[in-house]
């Protein structure tokens, strides 16, 4: 490969990683927001009278927990490839270096 085609795959490394990093960055973002939501309705459900009150935050808090699992699943898939493209990206740089060394 030429040095400009190694070039052109760590530009497009480092675009995939910034671009897995926005949205890691946005699923971290919902997963703050549903441990909020779970926090707010664990309280109500404290503060509740009524037994359907009671079920009805019960059932709205295991909702809660499944997307916030999910979620929390989802930043993890995002974490394990941005790892992996950075990881690529390394060796796509060294490539680089090593074939303009050879040319100076």
């Amino acid at each position: 490969m030429s040095s400009s085609q190694y070039q052109r795959t760590v530009n497009s490394l480092d675009k995939e990683v910034a671009d897995l990093s926005k949205k890691k960055s946005q699923s971290e973002k919902e997963v703050a927001n549903l441990s909020t939501n779970i926090a707010k309705a664990q309280k109500e459900l404290n503060q509740a009278k009524s037994d359907s009150t009671k079920v009805s935050k019960i059932k709205q808090i295991e909702t809660l927990q499944k997307k916030l699992a999910a979620k929390q699943s989802e930043v993890a898939t995002y974490g394990k490839k941005i790892a992996e493209k950075t990881a690529k990206r390394a060796t796509e740089y060294q490539r680089l270096h090593l074939k303009l060394k050879l040319y100076h």
